[in-house]
This record gives C-alpha cells, structure tokens and sequence, in this order.
C-alpha cells in the first residue's frame, strides 16, 4: 500500500490499557510456556499496530511541521508515547519472570531478554511526567529548526535547505552562508539554551529517580547496548584520540594543500576539491530513479526492496521549507515497510539514503514473528552496517554520479 493511501486512526489509550490488562491476566494463569508464547504472540500484534498508527503521525507531522492536525496528533503521542512505553515493559516483566522463561527463551531468544532487563532499567511509572516533558521540549527544537526562514539572495530558505551553500566551491559563498546559518542560531539562542537547560535537568532529574549519579547509565539502557558499556565506550575514546586523530591531522593536510589554503577553518570544513566535491547529478527525482537503476544492478534481493521502497512512496527525501531538518529510517510493522525521510539538498549527502538506509528495513521485513524481540539492535551496529552496504554498492554508484556538463 502506497504511504498516502494508508489509513490513520489516533489510538485509544485507554482501550489499549484494558487489552495490556486482559492479556496480563491470561498469561498469569497460563500452564505453560506453550500458551505463554501464542499471548506472546497477540502481544505483538498489538504494538505492532500502536507503533504502525503513531509512526504514520510521526512522518506526517515531520513532513510539515506546520500541518495543524498532525501536530496536535504528535502532541497527543508525546503524552501518551510515555504510558504505552510502561506498558509495553511491564508485559515484558512478565515474560522475564515467567516460570516457563526456559521455553520463552528458546522461542524468542536469549538477546531479547537482554534487551527486556535493559528496558526494565530504563522505564518506569515515576518517569512518565519527565518522559512527557522530554517529549515536548524536543518537538518544540524540531519545530524552531524545520520553520527557520533564511533570506539567500531573495530565496526563503530553511536549514536543510542552505547546506549546499555552506560547501560551495567558492570561499566567498561559504563564508556568507555560514554567516547566514550562524546568526539563524544566534537569534535563537535563548529559546535553545532554554530547551538545552530543561533537557539535561529532565534527564539528569529521570536518572536520579532510578538510582542512577546522573543520565548516563540510563541512556546506556536506553540506546539498548546489551554486549558493551561504559568502559568499553572510554577505551574506544582514548583509542580514536591516539590513533584516529592523527591520521585525521594528516587528512586534513592534505586537504588543505589539495585546496590551496593557508589554513583550513569551519568553512572548509566539509570541502574537499578545489573545484567543488563530487554531487550527485540531477533533479531529486532523476536521483531518485538512478537509485532505483543502482539497487536493480545490485542484486536480485536489493531490486525487490528498492522497488518496493519506491512503488509504494516509502521515500520522502525531498527538501521542503517546513519539513523537519535531519533524516531518518523508521519502520511500519503493519505493512512491513520501511520508510526512510531524509532532506535532499543537492550535495553527496542525496546518496546516503540509497545506500545506508535500505540496510535497517531489509533487516527488519526479513525477520518473523519469533523474531521481533531480538529484532531490536542498537544504533552503531546499525551504521556499520549501512557502512557495509555502500561497500558493496561502490561498484554501481557511479550511476548517481553522471559527468556534468563541465567535464567534472
């Protein structure tokens, strides 16, 4: 089913609570791990479905944060994102306590009840106040940043919308775009660091009420690292700075020579040819179809997904002046379809959606019911294997990137 075409219906809460509620009471008094496992399954079915209703409002109000309905839809979820996000751990203890967590596990796998005992660390009852809060504070940067209004040369553009200037091949432009882009923050900076204060107190305040010194240890749980903590993460620091760093200081040499610069300052800092980086070719939607041509190349597997991606607008990559800034690939369980947002701007940026997020969709729709739990997986193992997709689309992504009429 094509993106616009599929219905949106606000969840009733309530509702939901007393479903949680009735299935809670089935698999207390279940006599095996056998029935435990097919209430298991209606679980899923019914987060399947929330997740699928709010991740419709979610992109709808992104698509245009000044769409009045779908803002207040948002609004509505981040109340009540909170509450479902209890109820869906509290089923969770269940299972985690269950008698029969011998057959739970051999059924679900021993990763997702990793992930629940991380979850159970992260979300509480006590927090929901704190969690609305967060929520709030982060629409409300969303919506400062995806509504800016940046006069270039009589064009009203937003953020997303300037970055092709702040890496123009001409030091002069770059200068006046970056100028334009830092006063934009600069004029707001008050209202910024008045969200920036109320954040870390939210969050500082959310890791004291669960025992924790600070946020840090529940972000950890959070961001679902279930094979590697705080230690290991202080050990890839001290390695980055002994040795990463250096050879970024040599690469940057070299780019300043390359660029014939005395200095290198901010900038410069995302040039890396004299004569401009290397963009893709043509309007967003001829790159749209070249990505399209690119994965039908691939293979087999990656045409199915690309054109099933595209025949269905489970894109939304176009840069629009009151669409959220940034991108994303989210995933809407109901229809097993991905759906990637980012903002093209003309710049080697347009080709990361084709390449990196296609990984975390494919993943997912390939996985079945047994499997959802231990489905989940963090961000980093996500990116390094996006990171290893582009590896082996490097063989055809020179369609993206068509001779332009200077030669170049």
């Amino acid at each position: 089913m094509k993106f616009s075409d599929m219905p949106y219906t606000r969840v009733d809460f309530e509702q939901l609570k007393a479903e949680f509620a009735e299935m809670g009471r089935a698999f207390d008094a279940a006599k095996s791990g056998e029935e435990q496992f097919e209430l298991h399954k209606n679980y899923y079915k019914l987060t399947d479905h929330v997740m699928t209703e709010m991740t419709i409002a979610e992109i709808r109000h992104d698509i245009d944060m000044t769409d009045e309905f779908y803002a207040a839809e948002q609004k509505f979820y981040d109340e009540n994102a909170p509450v479902f996000r209890n109820l869906v751990v509290a089923w969770q203890r269940k299972l985690y306590e269950s008698e029969f967590r011998p057959y739970l596990e051999m059924r679900i796998g021993k990763v997702a009840f990793k992930n629940i005992e991380l979850a159970m660390k992260s979300v509480d009852e006590k927090l929901i106040p704190l969690m609305q809060e967060e929520n709030r504070l982060q629409d409300d940067y969303n919506k400062i940043l995806a509504t800016a209004k940046l006069d270039w040369n009589g064009e009203m553009l937003n953020l997303s919308l300037l970055s092709p200037y702040l890496n123009n091949r001409s030091r002069d432009v770059r200068k006046t775009a970056w100028e334009l882009y830092s006063g934009f923050f600069a004029e707001h900076a008050e209202e910024l660091d008045d969200i920036y204060d109320k954040l870390v107190k939210n969050r500082t305040r959310q890791g004291e009420l669960m025992g924790y010194e600070n946020y840090l240890p529940l972000g950890y749980a959070r961001m679902m690292r279930n094979c590697y903590g705080r230690s290991d993460i202080q050990e890839f620091r001290r390695q980055v700075k002994r040795d990463w760093v250096p050879l970024c200081q040599e690469l940057n040499e070299m780019r300043r020579q390359r660029l014939f610069l005395p200095h290198l300052t901010y900038i410069d800092e995302g040039v890396y040819l004299p004569d401009g980086n290397p963009n893709p070719v043509g309007t967003p939607e001829q790159i749209l179809a070249a990505g399209r041509n690119m994965y039908n190349e691939l293979s087999p597997e990656t045409a199915k997904f690309m054109n099933f991606m595209c025949d269905n607008e489970l894109f939304d990559v176009l840069g629009r002046k009151t669409k959220k800034v940034g991108g994303y690939m989210t995933y809407l369980p109901d229809y097993k379809a991905p759906f990637i947002f980012a903002n093209f701007n003309g710049t080697a940026d347009d080709a990361d959606p084709r390449a990196r997020g296609h990984h975390d969709g494919d993943g997912r729709d390939a996985l079945d019911v047994d499997g959802v739990l231990h489905g989940a997986v963090d961000e980093p193992a996500v990116r390094e294997a996006g990171e290893g997709l582009c590896l082996h689309a490097s063989p055809v992504i020179d369609s993206l990137y068509s001779v332009r009429d200077d030669g170049r």
